[in-house]
Parts: structure tokens; sequence; C-alpha cells
């Protein structure tokens, strides 16, 4: 975090604040005072994806503490890719749709997983959108004309708009 202030002109340093929410409840992040020549903070203690709220305050020379400053919100990028739990189907009724499912959860938000499925020896997969029928429950269903031996071979890929995570077998 980095900020700038021009309203005092004795300044001893600064406090930063932090929230979960933007009219939450503010706790202060130093436990020293940030001298008035680095007004910045590196904050290592968030959820990577999950965005939090900063306010500063301005400590004057007479160590009075100012209001707080607006609020300013960040989030650390998504390292964390998401969850995908599936078990492989592998028997199926030929010339029936086959009945995929997933799971598959995120510490943000799963925004998409996706079926790639082709029959046995051909070069292309096609992609299905999985539905989410609730939570973190993921449906697809292949269509029947697509059931026929020698079999298909199929993977899933779930994403939260940064990571993926894979799961499949032939």
């Amino acid at each position: 975090l980095t900020w700038q202030q021009n309203d005092f002109d004795l300044v001893a340093g600064y406090h930063v604040y932090r929230a979960a929410a933007a009219d939450g409840t503010y706790v202060r992040l130093n436990t020293t005072l940030i001298p008035p020549d680095r007004p910045r903070l590196t904050d290592t203690n968030v959820q990577p994806a999950v965005p939090m709220f900063y306010k500063f305050t301005v400590v004057t020379t007479d160590f009075q503490e100012s209001e707080f400053s607006n609020v300013a919100s960040a989030a650390a990028h998504d390292t964390v890719p998401p969850g995908l739990s599936h078990t492989p189907v592998v028997q199926a009724t030929p010339g029936r749709p086959l009945r995929l499912a997933a799971v598959a959860s995120d510490n943000v938000q799963v925004t998409e997983v996706m079926v790639y499925y082709r029959a046995v020896g051909a070069a292309a997969y096609t992609a299905l959108p999985m539905l989410n029928v609730s939570a973190n429950d993921w449906s697809a269903n292949l269509p029947a004309s697509t059931v026929q031996p020698p079999g298909l071979e199929y993977y899933l890929v779930a994403t939260d708009g940064g990571a993926q995570t894979f799961s499949g077998t032939a």
C-alpha cells in the first residue's frame, strides 16, 4: 500500500488500518509509527483474491492522530486454484446420454467448469460447459450420439477466472 497526504505540515508518521468490509471495524496493522518519508506498508497477512479495505491516519508531531482517510480497497493476486473432484465414469450404455457430475470449489468462486470429450481415437475434443446445479455441484450430459463403441475420452477443467484445475481419465 502507498499513500500521500498534503493536509498536515508537521507529520510524525502514519498508522494504517484494515477491515474485511468497507463499513467494517478497522484494526491497526503497524505496531510502530510509519515514518513520514516512507508512506507505504506491505500487508502480507491476507487471503489471495479476497478484497480488503484500508484507511490511514496522520500522526502529527504533537502525537495527535487525524481522522481516517478515504477508504481504499485491494486484493492480493489469486494464487489458489479451484478444487475439482470427479468420479470417472468407466461404463455407459451406447446410444444414451451420459451424465457427468463434479464438485468444484474455490476460495473466492468457480467461474466455469467445462468438459472436453471425444470418441476414442479422434483427434479433436469437443467442449461442453457444465451447469452449476447448486453450490459447488456441476453437471453436464454428453449427447447420446457420442456415446458409442469403442468409447469416449474426456476431461474436466474448472477455473476461477485465473487458475485452472484439470481432472480426467480415458
